[in-house]
């Protein structure tokens, strides 16, 4: 009997057809709480609602090394592509169905001897007081720094080309296609306009410092992680050891999600 660790939208309830279809395929539903009394490790995990519940599962498919199947049964769905009949015709015939994936590179971000996994991206953030903050970033690759700048805003962030359609793109970043091996820096409000959006390959690591902070400065890592951090504080980026897979229907592409959220 297959088992999914399941993440579903707060108030969500899983739609009747689907939980027929569970029950056609002996699927068994587990939440995070109950992982550590599982003798076997679960075959998926399932997600229903949106994209902020996706994020929540990430890390869990990361740590585990399972595939995401994700619902959208939420508002905006970029990376919970999958329609309620596209995952009824999967699970139905779970054991014999053809899986398809996008494979998605993600963040280790790390600060004070703790590492943490972005689907995303990780923000560094002024906190409600409101002022301007200075970040001190610097670029290197095998131990070698390619070079350095500084940031004069609300803050910056580094996201994944999955993450270059959520938070970077409001914050005036570019769209990346998420199959690309880069990751872009994207800077908050910045005091000085000329300070861009820059991207940069996935085998270098961004390490971001705070030089000084007189008022609260936030690490904020796929909207539902927050870091308060400390003066001083120094947060590395880099590419993740493996990556995340998303189970796809291949009828529908990356251009094609463009067209339907973004009205291109």
């Amino acid at each position: 009997m297959p088992t999914f660790l399941y993440f579903a939208k707060k108030g969500l309830d899983i739609p009747s057809e689907l939980s027929k279809a569970l029950s056609k395929a002996k699927i068994r539903l587990i939440s995070e709480n109950d992982l550590e009394k599982e003798g076997e490790a679960p075959s998926a995990i399932l997600v229903l609602g949106g994209d902020g519940t996706l994020l929540r599962a990430a890390p869990y498919a990361y740590k585990l090394d399972l595939p995401i199947l994700g619902v959208n049964l939420g508002k905006f769905g970029f990376l919970t592509k999958l329609t309620l009949n596209s995952a009824i015709e999967i699970l139905e015939n779970w054991e014999k169905t053809k899986l398809y994936f996008d494979e998605r590179e993600v963040l280790n971000i790390f600060y004070q001897g703790k590492s943490f996994v972005a689907l995303n991206e990780g923000a560094i953030l002024k906190g409600p007081a409101g002022r301007t903050i200075k970040l001190v970033v610097s670029i290197e690759k095998e131990g070698i720094e390619e070079g350095w700048f500084e940031v004069l805003g609300d803050g910056l962030l580094v996201a994944t080309p999955t993450g270059s359609t959520a938070y970077n793109l409001s914050a005036g970043g570019p769209i990346i296609h998420p199959q690309s091996q880069v990751f872009v820096i994207t800077p908050i409000c910045s005091f000085k306009i000329q300070i861009k959006p820059v991207v940069i390959p996935m085998d270098f690591k961004v390490r971001v410092e705070l030089p000084s902070a007189d008022d609260e400065v936030h690490l904020l890592i796929d909207g539902h992680t927050n870091i308060l951090l400390s003066s001083g504080a120094r947060v590395e980026f880099k590419k993740g050891e493996k990556r995340i897979k998303l189970i796809r229907d291949p009828r529908r592409g990356f251009f094609l999600s463009l067209r339907e959220k973004f009205g291109w």
